[in-house]
């Protein structure tokens, strides 16, 4: 134990040490971080060559070790995982250092970091079996991708999370404490030596990195940090029976787990591509709070601290049941407290809402294609029995008017109007809506109609969708002289579906577009959401 007390100081000041030499070189060199007005707050140009220092440091802790194994209890040595270990995260490092230098597309990126983990899952601490909730999974087809994805994702959660001054270094060393202490309890004291000599090395970096930041880790010291933390949970948690686990090593990066899927699915479901940086990460939510970067800090490692307690209490009582729970009681926390991921809860639920909606509308949608399908050797008397069906749905449906003219292309004939209007004027608060759409006929001829309802919320995608289809019907198969009674009247012809109640000046704007076509079969309605 004195050994490693000594190995843990002497990384902190060879990390001192090695940081303010890697800020030298990054102004040198020109690996600069430049403020901006979008997510970029710091005052001045700052270098981002941390994370050398911490690699280099790292690896001096691991030579020390294996010059004299003996003096920290580790009597066999260290073996192959621990080279396959340094080797993989400084293939992680260069990556980080090229993209820090002259950038890299996110795919070339993630195709880097597969190429440079593979060498410690393949041969350095190969995953012969992998347990899951008891369940045991030996073949390595299957471990084998399951762990080399775990490892890649690690790198970006620690990659995306890197945006507040000494974030990334503090939960990196909070998960290298948490894999020390079940390692020596498990006796594994290669994987403890690994953890004091990382740990010592990010306090050496986080003595330049706390706030206000003198210097920045960059993507050549969260990549191997990443890679580094998640190799060092895996191997803390092994069950000596079971093998590797995956349940408490992502208990014990909840933190950065969470904020990377939630920016991922805020990021998707916004229509932006994921690796688009935006400021609604964990930290940004806090110090859009009012939270100062040092407090901010503070609260995202007490988080993490909170999960790493879960972690390590779940290995002690071997329950995957334990980490799941108190994984649970973290995200529920953040999100019912609206603290982080609240928006993103409530925008992946509109989209399941309307999903649904779309679902459970699909039958009576399906009815109207065929309908409508039916009238391509309709005759009048078929058309007006259609337009009498399409006032029995609208009566259903809260539709409060409908409206359907054609206007033959023969010389001579006159236009054909037909109209239904509801008795029931509609609840007062309720949202209006409207749709219409004009179709232009080989003959010259036009059709056009006209949609008008009402709905509490606003939904009326089921609605509009299927008298859409039974309208569009109408006016392609409508006969160039049917034998009804005939009035002149004004078609207006913007081919969209808006809302246009006045109850709601800032909800969205749903607008639904039909191909207006010559084609024989009528076009689905297409829905598409756009901000107000």
């Amino acid at each position: 134990m004195p050994m490693l007390a000594g190995l843990f100081v002497l990384t902190c000041a060879l990390g001192g040490v090695f940081t303010l030499t890697a800020g030298v070189a990054g102004r040198r060199f020109g690996i600069l971080d430049h403020p901006d007005t979008e997510r970029k707050f710091h005052a001045q140009v700052t270098p981002r060559t941390g994370g050398l220092a911490i690699f280099v440091t790292f690896c001096i802790g691991l030579l020390i070790v294996a010059l004299a194994p003996e003096w920290f209890g580790v009597s066999r040595g260290l073996g192959r995982m621990t080279f396959a270990m340094c080797l993989s995260a400084g293939a992680l490092c260069a990556i980080g250092a090229w993209d820090d230098r002259n950038g890299m597309g996110a795919r070339t990126k993630f195709t880097w970091q597969v190429i440079a983990i593979a060498p410690f899952v393949l041969w350095g601490r190969p995953a012969e079996s992998v347990a899951l909730f008891g369940l045991q999974i030996e073949s390595a087809l299957v471990t084998i991708p399951v762990v080399l994805l775990w490892l890649v994702a690690c790198c970006n959660f620690i990659n995306l999370l890197d945006g507040l001054d000494g974030l990334a270094g503090t939960l990196g060393l909070i998960v290298c404490l948490t894999a020390g202490a079940l390692a020596g309890w498990q006796n594994q004291p290669e994987t403890l030596v690994i953890s004091v000599a990382l740990g010592g090395a990010l306090v050496g970096f986080l003595m330049h990195n706390w706030p206000p930041a003198r210097i920045f880790m960059g993507d050549c010291g969260s990549l191997p940090l990443g890679f580094l933390v998640g190799a060092l949970s895996l191997q803390a948690s092994a069950k000596k029976a079971a093998g590797l686990t995956l349940v408490v090593p992502a208990v014990l990066l909840a933190v950065p787990l969470v904020d990377t899927a939630m920016a991922i699915l805020r990021r998707k479901l916004n229509g932006r591509k994921i690796g688009h940086g935006d400021r609604g990460h964990i930290h940004h939510c806090l110090r859009d709070r009012g939270l100062s970067p040092s407090q901010t800090l503070l609260v995202v490692a007490g988080l993490s601290l909170f999960a790493a307690v879960g972690a390590a209490v779940a290995t002690l009582v071997h329950s995957d049941l334990v980490a799941v729970v108190i994984g649970a009681v973290l995200v529920t926390a953040l999100i019912g407290g609206r603290v982080f991921g609240f928006q993103e809860t409530m925008l992946l639920a509109r989209h399941f809402e309307a999903v649904w909606s779309l679902i459970r509308g699909f039958p009576r949608t399906l009815r109207a294609r065929l309908v409508a399908l039916r009238m391509e050797s309709g005759t009048a008397a078929g058309e007006m029995r259609l337009w009498d069906k399409i006032v029995r749905r609208a009566k259903r449906m809260d539709v409060l008017e409908l409206e359907f003219c054609f206007e033959p292309g023969t010389e001579g004939r006159l236009p054909i109007r037909l109209h239904w209007e509801s008795d029931s004027p509609g609840h007062p608060e309720s949202l209006l809506w409207q749709t219409s759409g004009t179709l232009l006929r080989t003959t010259n001829s036009r059709a056009t109609f006209r949609l008008r309802g009402s709905s509490p919320t606003g939904e009326m995608l089921a609605a509009n969708a299927e008298l859409t289809e039974l309208l569009v019907a109408l006016c392609r198969y409508w006969a160039e002289a049917p034998d009804t009674a005939v009035s002149r009247g004004t078609i207006t012809a913007d081919r969209e579906c808006e809302l246009v109640g006045p109850h709601r000046p800032t909800a969205d704007v749903v607008r639904f577009t039909w191909a207006a076509s010559n084609d024989p079969g009528p076009e689905q309605p297409v829905p598409r959401r756009e901000a107000a």
